[in-house]
């Protein structure tokens, strides 16, 4: 079970916070592209506080000074660029019959968005299934994939600006010079922050909880969760109507085997199932 001071740490979801960046003045001939660049911007991540995003997440520090040398003294390691870790997490969210519904499907995507903090996509079905009456490009889904690799700000910079869209006005470049230091950091946190929350709030609050399989691996070291009802994130509040939809959560590691997925899952706190009931061996 979670301790409280890992119950206190809710104040830092990504629910109901706004951004605390100080924006550059513009002028009025700019005021335009700026609404065109925060508009587009914030359907790349949601904006959280500054102290936020500039702050090196717990699991991460945990991980880097406690977990890593645990890995490279079991498994001999001779590079420390050997020893597993999260690359990325992928959240997939089915929707039904709100694919056809604009309400329901705006509703499925700001669920997903404040659990976990990035703006979902939409999946489409890539052939028609006639048995299934499924057209080619229909809406099917919505899915996240949160990335642990910083992407450092010359990059994401250029990236961003000319791939994105083409800034005419200097203030805007500006504002979009300051809104990218903020994602390029804020992309890092999220990945970290929901696999906090995941493993020391959603799971404990899941009915009758005994531990998650630990037979869910694909066999290369990538693990799979099944949630029946998202509500079990405190970002879902069920008194506002939020219709219960389950999610499939893929934690996708660099994992070789399954033995070294699982005990870096098992060492950053996963309550795996078993008879000795499996706890972690670092308290953060």
């Amino acid at each position: 079970m979670a301790s409280p001071s890992l119950l206190q740490s809710t104040s830092s979801s990504i629910h109901g916070q706004r951004a605390a960046v100080r924006f550059p003045a513009l002028r009025s001939s700019s005021c335009r592209s700026a609404r065109v660049l925060s508009v587009r911007a914030a359907k790349v991540a949601v904006l959280v506080d500054k102290s936020e995003v500039e702050k090196v997440h717990r699991l991460k520090t945990a991980y880097l000074e406690r977990i890593v040398p645990v890995l490279n003294e079991e498994f001999s390691y001779t590079n420390v660029h050997q020893v597993p870790k999260v690359e990325k997490i992928v959240v997939n969210c089915g929707i039904g019959d709100a694919a056809q519904n604009a309400k329901g499907l705006d509703a499925a995507m700001n669920d997903l968005a404040l659990i976990t903090g990035q703006r979902p996509v939409k999946t489409r079905a890539k052939r028609p299934i006639a048995s299934f009456k499924i057209r080619q490009g229909q809406i099917l889904g919505i899915k996240v994939t949160l990335r642990g690799k910083a992407f450092w700000v010359p990059w994401a910079l250029t990236s961003f600006s000319h791939s994105r869209c083409v800034i005419l006005d200097p203030h805007a470049k500006d504002l979009m010079r300051t809104l990218a230091v903020c994602f390029v950091h804020v992309f890092h946190l999220f990945m970290y922050a929901f696999l906090d929350r995941l493993i020391n709030l959603a799971l404990p609050r899941t009915r009758d909880f005994q531990g998650v399989s630990p037979n869910s691996f694909d066999g290369h070291g990538n693990y799979s969760i099944g949630f029946s009802d998202q509500g079990v994130f405190p970002e879902i509040n069920p008194e506002v109507g939020s219709k219960a939809r389950g999610m499939d959560v893929c934690i996708k590691t660099t994992a070789k085997t399954d033995k070294e997925g699982f005990r870096l899952l098992e060492l950053m706190g996963m309550p795996f199932k078993d008879d000795d009931d499996v706890q972690s061996d670092f308290e953060y």
